[in-house]
């Protein structure tokens, strides 16, 4: 007997409490792939169908009130903090909120 997970990741928008969020959705499991983990555009580039891609280091849930929380988390605590792209200036270069 085989245990593998084939995921079928397809992007798709959220809006929850007036944010908006795009991310993956796994067709199968129903999972919902944190975007700020994991960059989107390589599990379920746009305009691509549906992907197989298993990520490294992602963060996996089945609720978006849970993805919420978990995104409220990236920027409270101190642990694997990462730092979002806030808007992009004149000359290329990012500004970042910590």
């Amino acid at each position: 007997m085989v245990f593998r997970w084939n995921p079928k990741w397809s992007r798709r928008k959220f809006i929850y409490e007036g944010m908006e969020i795009e991310t993956c959705v796994d067709l199968i499991t129903g999972l919902i792939l944190c975007p700020i983990c994991t960059d989107i555009d390589n599990v379920c580039p746009e305009g691509k169908g549906d992907t197989q891609v298993v990520p490294e280091k992602a963060a996996y849930f089945f609720t978006v009130q849970d993805l919420i929380e978990h995104i409220k988390a990236h920027a409270t605590s101190s642990w694997e903090r990462k730092r979002v792209p806030i808007a992009i200036e004149e000359g290329g270069e990012e500004s970042e909120e910590e």
